[in-house]
């Protein structure tokens, strides 16, 4: 597959820490996680309390002043979103920041996925096409047919985040994400079974760990200078 870029991060070539953000952040937040080696961040618009386009504009300086890499993800309440507004108003609001970002996270299975896609790629845009189960872990086929039908539709990445509540469903992750190295793929373990693979999980594949500021946005996540740390992150930048 080809190498995959977003922003000014390159995925693949090791663990890459994504930080999570809701709403409003701070200068000196963000200069402490970018000192800690995190690169990137998920502005999840869906948690936003209010949204206006010159204030987002205003984050989006802020992070462009620390290098930050910059994905936005409006998330459906049926994966695990806030958004609360028709699926026309969030399509809306996806065409409104994509030019703003250097990509976008959107469920595989809405029915907005094609026309978010289609737009994003007219502007050269990296497009995440993301699968969340809150209840279990799919068996592998179902995960395969998820995986292969996003990448059919054009994703240039493939996000499947479960719930894992034992070690078999952790192996199950596990050797899906290495069997599936090589094809731009993110896998995350939910809840407390999880939590390990945040750490782990990168070094068998998988693109990008997500982690929180303080409030999680998914169970069992770490906070993202826990991950950095973990990950030997800072280390690196030396």
């Amino acid at each position: 597959m080809k190498p995959i870029q977003i922003g000014n991060t390159k995925l693949g070539q090791g663990p890459v820490v994504c930080v999570v953000l809701q709403d409003s952040f701070s200068a000196s937040t963000l200069r402490t996680l970018k000192r800690a080696g995190v690169r990137m961040t998920e502005l999840r618009l869906d948690q936003f309390r209010h949204f206006s386009l010159p204030k987002f504009a205003a984050k989006i300086a802020l992070l462009r002043c620390f290098g930050f890499s910059i994905l936005a993800t409006i998330r459906h309440p049926k994966e695990g979103g806030h958004f609360r507004g028709s699926e026309s108003k969030r399509q809306f609001l996806y065409q409104m920041v994509i030019p703003f970002v250097d990509a976008v996270d959107v469920e595989m299975g809405s029915v907005i996925f094609n026309d978010v896609l289609k737009e994003a790629k007219r502007q050269k845009k990296t497009v995440i096409a993301s699968y969340h189960n809150f209840k279990r872990t799919p068996a592998v086929s179902f995960l395969r047919r998820k995986m292969r039908r996003a990448k059919k539709k054009g994703a240039s990445v493939v996000k499947l985040a479960v719930m894992m509540k034992n070690k078999t469903d952790f192996s199950v992750m596990l050797n899906f994400t290495n069997d599936y190295a090589n094809q731009n793929l993110i896998t995350i373990g939910m809840g407390r079974a999880g939590t390990p693979s945040r750490t782990l999980f990168p070094f068998f594949g998988s693109l990008l760990t997500y982690g929180a500021v303080k409030r999680q946005s998914a169970p069992g996540q770490p906070t993202a200078l826990s991950l950095a740390a973990q990950l030997g992150l800072k280390k690196k930048l030396r």
